[in-house]
């Protein structure tokens, strides 16, 4: 992800390759998160950036008053349209830091692959306000595990990488796992949380070459870089991946991190 805080703007921008490439959450991320919470079919919950509804649509189902918001309008057209036969959910075009603190609290607040954009100066005290007392923070990412892939084809991207982007744009890229380092470490220090627990599980997803390129131009470091660096990237990464039969595995981890307000 860019450095620059200003990439969680790029969502919009690609929000139908999104849809169609990123991948959703595992079926027992999905149960672990309501066993653990023991939410109920009247509960109210609020999804935090839900872009296009990976998380959204699953959560659907379960009859819950879902509250869902993002700041791209496109991403919520989409994650609409997935969830057009459930009136249990709405939509509201906002960012987390403009939302107003209901009258009535939420049952549970979740965030999924968006909880690292939130402004770290408020993210946490302005959860908590969203909660009811005994009320749960969900924390949900998909982290991806590249270095586990086919030695072969991860030192030619890594190639590809180190000889067309140059170094003082390679700089601006910070990776999620950094970013959570940094979370650990907020939750440790506030006065508003119990201990959190986490769950993870491991999966992969398969593209094919042109799924694959589109899946990059869906992250917020590539999508912004110099077009002709882009293209370049894209270009010699699919050649790459065409070598190597035309698919690529892509292994994850799925990561579910539970807080409980205090």
């Amino acid at each position: 992800m860019l450095l620059n805080e200003t990439g969680k703007w790029t969502f919009s921008r690609v929000a139908k390759g999104y849809d169609a490439v990123r991948p959703l959450y595992p079926k027992k991320l999905i149960a672990t998160y309501i066993q653990e919470t023991q939410l109920a079919p009247s509960d109210r919950l609020l999804e935090i950036g839900c872009g296009t509804g990976q998380l959204t649509r699953a959560l659907a189902p379960m009859g819950f008053a879902l509250q869902a918001i993002d700041i791209g309008a496109e991403l919520l057209h989409l994650a609409q349209s997935h969830c057009r036969t459930y009136p249990n959910v709405s939509f509201t075009l906002t960012s987390f830091e403009d939302l107003p603190i209901p009258d009535l609290p939420f049952d549970a607040v979740v965030c999924a692959t968006a909880f690292h954009w939130l402004d770290p100066k408020i993210r946490l005290k302005k959860s908590a306000a969203l909660l009811r007392r005994g009320g749960t923070l969900a924390m949900i990412k998909n982290v991806s595990k590249h270095r586990e892939q086919i030695a072969a084809l991860r030192y030619e991207l890594d190639d590809i990488y180190a000889r067309v982007i140059p170094v003082e744009i390679n700089q601006q890229y910070i990776s999620l796992d950094s970013k959570g380092s940094s979370l650990e470490q907020e939750f440790a220090d506030t006065p508003y949380f119990r201990a959190v627990r986490t769950f993870s599980w491991r999966h992969t997803h398969r593209l094919s070459t042109p799924q694959y390129i589109r899946l990059l131009d869906t992250f917020s470091f590539q999508h912004n870089l110099p077009e002709p660096v882009k293209q370049q990237l894209f270009q010699e990464v699919a050649v790459v991946v065409d070598a190597h039969g035309g698919f690529i595995d892509l292994p994850y981890e799925a990561v579910l991190q539970l807080a409980t307000k205090k």
